[in-house]
């Protein structure tokens, strides 16, 4: 069982037991998230995340923007009753999600099942897996 259920496809949406949120402090903490998720357990330096979320920001505006943002975030864990540090990790260099237990995802059930039907040599086990996968498309990627 996991403690953490992310839908990224349609509206980014975070679950965990009865706690639902998919409404985010911010959109930049809603975009870093989402960052976040898509490479997974990569340790990603604060400059290159100023860079990608806050382009015309100087360095010392765009360092104080991140924590600011990284601490909203926190409070989405907060919300839904867990610990943010099981999830979120940072230094002063870098910021990474590295989850503790594993999470639900729809995006990592939609990539193996896509792989599976590539890997499929049986036509009927192929259009199989890309059913699957198609029905768990539910939109554009965090839409909105």
């Amino acid at each position: 069982m996991t403690d953490l259920q992310v839908h990224v496809f349609g509206k980014l949406r975070l679950q965990s037991g009865q706690c639902r949120v998919d409404t985010f402090p911010t959109r930049r903490a809603e975009e870093l998230l989402a960052y976040l998720l898509i490479h997974q357990r990569d340790r990603h330096s604060r400059e290159k995340l100023v860079d990608t979320l806050w382009p015309s920001a100087g360095v010392s505006n765009g360092r104080a923007s991140l924590s600011t943002t990284l601490w909203r975030l926190r409070t989405v864990f907060d919300r839904l009753q867990l610990p943010a540090a099981d999830y979120l990790h940072s230094t002063r260099d870098w910021v990474s999600l590295e989850p503790a237990s594993p999470l639900e995802s729809d995006l990592l059930a939609f990539e193996a099942q896509m792989r599976a039907a590539e890997r499929a040599t049986d036509d009927d086990l192929r259009q199989r897996g890309y059913r699957q996968a198609v029905e768990l498309y539910r939109g554009a990627f965090c839409q909105g």
